[in-house]
Protein backbone atom coordinates (compact mmCIF):
# COMPACT_ATOMS: atom_id res chain seq x y z
CA UNK A 1 0.00 0.00 0.00
CA UNK A 2 1.32 3.41 -0.86
CA UNK A 3 0.42 6.60 0.92
CA UNK A 4 1.65 10.15 1.17
CA UNK A 5 2.88 11.43 4.51
CA UNK A 6 0.13 13.42 6.20
CA UNK A 7 -2.63 12.27 3.87
CA UNK A 8 -5.83 10.79 5.22
CA UNK A 9 -8.72 8.82 3.78
CA UNK A 10 -11.86 7.40 5.34
CA UNK A 11 -11.42 3.82 6.56
CA UNK A 12 -14.23 2.39 4.43
CA UNK A 13 -12.42 3.54 1.26
CA UNK A 14 -9.22 1.52 1.74
CA UNK A 15 -8.34 -2.14 2.14
CA UNK A 16 -6.27 -1.44 5.24
CA UNK A 17 -9.09 0.63 6.72
CA UNK A 18 -11.61 -2.14 6.09
CA UNK A 19 -9.42 -4.63 7.94
CA UNK A 20 -9.26 -2.29 10.91
CA UNK A 21 -13.04 -1.78 10.79
CA UNK A 22 -13.65 -5.53 10.49
CA UNK A 23 -11.95 -6.18 13.82
CA UNK A 24 -13.44 -3.35 15.84
CA UNK A 25 -15.57 -4.40 18.80
CA UNK A 26 -19.24 -4.63 17.74
CA UNK A 27 -20.26 -1.55 19.71
CA UNK A 28 -17.55 0.59 18.13
CA UNK A 29 -18.36 -0.65 14.64
CA UNK A 30 -22.07 0.02 15.17
CA UNK A 31 -21.28 3.56 16.30
CA UNK A 32 -19.01 4.09 13.28
CA UNK A 33 -21.71 2.83 10.90
CA UNK A 34 -24.35 5.10 12.46
CA UNK A 35 -22.17 8.18 12.00
CA UNK A 36 -20.32 7.62 8.72
CA UNK A 37 -21.50 9.12 5.44
CA UNK A 38 -20.44 6.81 2.63
CA UNK A 39 -19.34 8.93 -0.33
CA UNK A 40 -17.83 7.37 -3.45
CA UNK A 41 -14.12 7.85 -4.10
CA UNK A 42 -14.04 5.61 -7.19
CA UNK A 43 -16.81 3.83 -9.11
CA UNK A 44 -16.09 0.80 -6.88
CA UNK A 45 -16.34 2.52 -3.48
CA UNK A 46 -18.97 0.92 -1.27
CA UNK A 47 -21.67 3.48 -0.52
CA UNK A 48 -24.26 1.23 1.16
CA UNK A 49 -23.91 0.39 4.87
CA UNK A 50 -25.34 -3.12 4.41
CA UNK A 51 -22.87 -3.92 1.63
CA UNK A 52 -20.02 -2.57 3.77
CA UNK A 53 -21.12 -4.71 6.73
CA UNK A 54 -21.21 -7.76 4.43
CA UNK A 55 -17.69 -7.06 3.17
CA UNK A 56 -16.41 -6.63 6.74
CA UNK A 57 -18.00 -9.99 7.64
CA UNK A 58 -16.23 -11.56 4.65
CA UNK A 59 -12.91 -10.09 5.81
CA UNK A 60 -13.36 -11.56 9.29
CA UNK A 61 -14.28 -14.93 7.78
CA UNK A 62 -11.09 -15.14 5.73
CA UNK A 63 -8.67 -14.90 8.66
CA UNK A 64 -8.20 -18.67 8.76
CA UNK A 65 -7.97 -19.22 4.99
Amino acid sequence: MGSAIGSTMEAYKTGTGKVLLAYLPKEELDQYMENVELFPYTPYTITDVNVLRSELNDIRGKENA
